[in-house]
């Protein structure tokens, strides 16, 4: 959310509170120097982490120094904070006693990131040049400058808009506000991506209204809703039934893609079925042979964690997720985007089957994760294991070529 400096407090406004916060004069000074500014950009600005800053928001709002700024569709909004003691209504003091554990939470401020977008990694193929652009930043602000060449694939798995704790993003939004700028995002990939080009667009079930809503807005041809169902217990429900999947959608920049590679798979036999198959079966629009990387010992060797075993990312996408939708919708050689990219497992997986990859994150340690990942392909990530279970493809070897890489340089 974007906001916008009004006034300064009066001495009358100051002596209602137990004190003025130095945090609440130091944010004000910053928006009423730029006039209108996000959320974000303050976090980035000050090193204070969002919770804070929009702590702080409500406080300055609520005292009528600031306004969200009315033609703002930006990526945050004020995420409210709530004091039990009040039963959810805001006075001046509970947000303050709110602020005062939140800054007590904050002292070790996040690091700042940096205007200018660099490339962090250009990995060469001896044969033939294969490049993979890790950029730190904004992916909204990377689109509107222009990616530099055309996209033929995308893989887009943004926040889900549902609480979760980020550095650099309110998780916690209007949704109106939420995919409005999701919206953005998809027109400008649209935009950037070669006729015929794909998107993958993955999210939580309950949205699928919306992101048909949006996709199709921004200039895209639906083709598939993909039900990826997870293997881990279902999420139980007291009025419908458990949730165990996600849905990914597939769609292309006009009527058809200009390509599909119709994948054959060793799929298990089921206890029903008479006989064994010779030849595999095509994959479906249902995905129920991933695996996905829960949080606890289903993760496997897969997820990545710090020494202490905590998990580095909670949302960390699978190798064989995006091996699957890379193997589809691309050959070698063509070029991947993931503006969300994480810890870089599609850029993992796109050097591996020789496609070239741009990956943007705005997070500075999971760009430093990335790096890692590149330098040294864990035997987690070597997705040569697959190989065997996508044998029936008639084209594989053109798809996916049969030679190791050779040392990253």
């Amino acid at each position: 959310m974007e906001v916008t400096y009004i006034r300064e407090p009066t001495e009358e406004e100051l002596s209602k509170v137990s004190k003025w916060s130095a945090t609440s004069k130091r944010i004000l000074e910053i928006i009423k120097e730029r006039r209108s500014v996000s959320t974000v950009e303050l976090s980035h600005i000050t090193g204070y982490k969002l919770s804070t800053i929009n702590a702080q928001i409500s406080i300055l709002r609520r005292m009528g120094l600031i306004e969200n700024s009315p033609l703002s569709i930006k990526k945050s909004s004020v995420m409210e904070c709530f004091d039990p003691s009040v039963n959810g209504q805001l006075s001046i003091e509970s947000v303050y006693k709110v602020i005062e554990r939140a800054e007590k939470r904050s002292l070790e401020k996040v690091p700042s990131v940096p205007s200018q977008y660099e490339i962090k990694n250009t990995i060469l193929k001896e044969s033939g040049k294969i490049s993979i652009d890790v950029l730190q930043g904004d992916c909204l602000t990377y689109l509107r400058k222009g990616t530099g060449e055309k996209v033929h694939l995308t893989f887009l798995d943004p926040p889900f808009n549902q609480g979760k704790e980020y550095n650099y993003f309110d998780d916690e939004q209007n949704p109106k506000l939420y995919w409005g700028w999701l919206k953005k995002i998809l027109h400008y990939i649209f935009k950037f991506t070669v006729e015929g080009g794909s998107i993958y667009f993955m999210q939580r079930e309950k949205n699928t209204d919306w992101m048909m809503k949006v996709l199709k807005e921004a200039g895209w041809t639906f083709q598939n809703l993909i039900v990826w169902k997870k293997l881990t217990s279902a999420v139980p429900c007291p009025i419908r039934y458990g949730k165990q999947h996600q849905v990914i959608i597939f769609a292309t920049k006009g009527e058809k893609p200009r390509l599909f590679n119709k994948l054959r798979i060793d799929y298990p036999i089921k206890p029903w079925h008479k006989y064994e198959r010779t030849n595999g079966i095509y994959v479906t629009d249902v995905w129920d042979d991933i695996r996905e990387l829960t949080s606890g010992y289903f993760a496997g060797d897969e997820a990545l964690r710090d020494e202490n075993g905590k998990r580095l990312h909670e949302q960390q996408s699978p190798v064989a997720l995006l091996l699957r939708i890379i193997l589809s919708s691309s050959i070698p050689g063509d070029v991947v985007f993931d503006p969300f990219a994480g810890t870089g497992t599609t850029l993992v997986v796109a050097y591996q089957l020789m496609r070239n990859a741009i990956g943007i994150e705005i997070d500075p340690s999971y760009i430093d994760v990335m790096n890692k990942r590149l330098k040294s392909i864990r035997a987690a990530d070597d997705i040569l294991k697959y190989r065997n279970y996508y044998r029936f493809t008639s084209n594989l070897d053109e798809i996916w070529p049969v030679e190791r890489l050779s040392k990253y340089l």
